[in-house]
């Protein structure tokens, strides 16, 4: 074991590691998150078409697992690099659809805003699952830590900045003038992303994936009884309900209460302040209390919330006063949710196929949650297909979520697991895209017939 001083992150490449976590925050608080919502509302988007364009970062993961097929052979420089180059194209429809400011907006350009998403979504895919592993490639293990605190630290400020300077554009300037600006400086962001992505060296080439595997054995696993289908069935049952809940309540305050961007921009804001605290708040204690006491309260503090919206909705008037309470809380409650996800998932999966069952388990409920937006979003479509939503409905979804959440917090106690000594999968890498740990995990599968990696032996080991 060397006795020299760990590298300071100031050295290279972490400088540029970090700067790259800042300003790609840039780019997807952007075009994946609230702004581009208002965008689709502002064009005239229904429900449904919002629901599509919100949801396709979860229902394109497979996109992301089959992707880590062509690492081994382009290494993760080269596809990180393409995959955030052509994403950042996409970036120029809305841009255009900004410049236009048509006061009477058609159909093609909704249509044209939710296929630049979709496309957007799809080359991040390709790019995105060489960005973890590209990283715990160049960060020695004795910095990860540092390194992974600092990288979301500068996340959370960029994100935070990110949508307080779309909020003020939206204060000063006419709504597609604010737009226009937004989406500039978002691909700024991509400009100044890839830019950074050429001046970090290229980590070693991966083994070679075994996708097939995932394909092969998802069925099986999701199809045999046990701990491991049980916690698949509680997550789906959840997400049925939750990665709805975003998009849907900005649309809401942008459509039904005419609410300003502004507003709900510096709303989502608050939200981020809230995950970055409820994390900051979990630290250790997760370990202390016990992984089921922050489910449930993670879940109490949804279904206080559904019951809030559920009020809002029907009645409105001074409730509207409460929204940033409501989503700073809605935001300390996800990164609750999320800790105890990646806490207990690993108690599920057999040590020896941990990898493999993350990423199948990871994956299905990914993709099948979002499916959930689109279907709601059907339900929620006025009946002439315009902008807006039926508000009786959005009652509905509301009720029916506080009552699966309930449900869910009753049955939290059920839950059983054998795996109790493996550790959580959490890292602060993944505090505000939990998701982000699907590509990576998967490298950790080893082929057919051979011994396990070096990486799967570290992780077994951390």
């Amino acid at each position: 074991m060397s006795d020299s001083p760990p590298p300071p992150l100031t050295a290279p490449p972490f400088r540029a590691l970090l700067s790259f976590s800042f300003t790609n925050a840039m780019t997807w608080m952007i075009a994946l998150g609230t702004p581009m919502v208002l965008l689709a509302g502002e064009l005239g988007a229904s429900t449904f078409e919002v629901g599509l364009a919100y949801s396709c970062v979860f229902f394109l993961l497979p996109v992301q697992i089959l992707a880590t097929t062509t690492l081994p052979r382009f290494g993760y420089k080269r596809q990180v690099i393409f995959g955030w180059t052509v994403r950042g194209l996409f970036l120029l429809i809305p841009l255009g659809l900004a410049w236009l400011s048509p006061s009477t907006p058609s159909r093609w350009m909704v249509y044209l805003l939710v296929g630049s998403v979709i496309g957007f979504a799809f080359f991040r895919c390709l790019g995105s699952c060489g960005v973890m592993p590209w990283v715990y490639s160049l960060v020695p293990e004795e910095i990860r830590g540092r390194y992974f605190a600092t990288d979301q630290s500068l996340t959370g400020v960029s994100g935070v900045m990110t949508l307080l300077l779309c909020a003020g554009l939206f204060a000063v300037l006419p709504i597609y003038e604010a737009f226009l600006w937004q989406y500039l400086f978002a691909i700024l962001g991509t400009v100044l992303s890839v830019s950074l992505l050429v001046r970090i060296p290229d980590g070693p080439r991966p083994q070679t994936t075994t996708v097939g595997t995932v394909a092969r054995e998802t069925p099986r696993w999701c199809l045999r009884p046990g701990d491991f289908r049980q916690y698949l069935v509680f997550m789906l049952v959840a997400n049925l309900v939750l990665t709805a809940f975003p998009p849907f309540v900005a649309y809401y305050l942008k459509m039904q209460e005419a609410l300003s961007s502004e507003r709900i921009l510096i709303f989502t804001a608050m939200q981020y302040v809230g995950s970055i605290g409820g994390a900051l708040f979990l630290r250790s204690r997760i370990d202390v209390v016990g992984v089921k006491p922050v489910f449930r309260l993670a879940l109490a503090a949804q279904i206080v919330l559904m019951l809030y919206w559920f009020a809002l909705v029907g009645a409105g008037g001074w409730l509207l006063l409460l929204l940033p309470i409501s989503y700073f809380l809605f935001g300390a409650a996800m990164a609750h949710w999320n800790a105890a996800n990646l806490k207990y998932l690993p108690r599920v999966c057999p040590e020896a196929q941990r990898a493999l069952a993350v990423s199948i388990h990871s994956s299905v409920v990914g993709v099948l949650g979002g499916v959930a937006p689109i279907l709601w979003g059907l339900l929620l479509m006025r009946n002439d297909g315009a902008a807006g939503m039926q508000e009786n409905r959005f009652m509905i979804y509301l009720g029916l979520a506080a009552v699966v959440q309930l449900g869910l917090l009753l049955y939290v106690p059920q839950l059983t697991s054998k795996n109790r000594h493996l550790p959580s999968l959490w890292s602060s890498a993944y505090l505000l895209r939990s998701m982000r740990y699907v590509g990576n995990l998967l490298h950790l599968i080893p082929p057919p017939r051979s011994a396990s990696s070096p990486e799967e032996a570290e992780l077994r080991s951390d």
